[in-house]
């Protein structure tokens, strides 16, 4: 009986099964999502932007991403900040503090926003803010896909 079970075939297809039962059963429990990306050009620098949102069984998580494609903008041309929204009434729940880049680069990403809940819908839609040479403008990233905590 050992012997059968030791075989090559059986060990991988165990494996095979134990794969399959780990990564369905995180995707019933999770979901995570980014936003399309938005692309825009101030003050000489092409950007670009999006948001993320991941969900598990208790908790939401987001964060915003900005980023620059033509040349290294320096440190505080960029800001971002993670919004949070809930899908059944567009509410904003929660949010992070606008986090500027504190050293030339060609990326960022907002802080995270993060929260324990029982249950609902939610969305990630980031803010990103970028120098004009006479203050900031604001830029939303596309709103994410919807995830939900089960």
């Amino acid at each position: 009986m050992v012997d059968t079970l030791l075989k090559p075939r059986n060990i991988i297809f165990a494996t095979i099964l134990y794969c399959a039962l780990l990564f369905s059963s995180h995707a019933i429990f999770a979901g995570s999502a980014w936003s399309p990306e938005g692309y825009f050009s101030v003050y000489g620098y092409n950007y670009s932007n999006k948001s993320f949102i991941s969900t598990s069984s208790s908790t939401y998580n987001g964060w915003t991403w900005l980023g620059a494609s033509n040349k290294m903008p320096p440190a505080g041309y960029m800001g971002a900040q993670t919004r949070i929204y809930n899908d059944a009434n567009d509410a904003l729940v929660a949010s992070s503090t606008m986090t500027y880049s504190t050293q030339d680069a060609w990326s960022m990403g907002s802080d995270g926003c993060f929260r324990s809940v029982s249950f609902g819908s939610y969305y990630s839609k980031g803010l990103t803010r970028v120098y004009n040479g006479n203050g900031y403008e604001s830029y939303n990233s596309f709103q994410s896909p919807t995830q939900t905590v089960k």
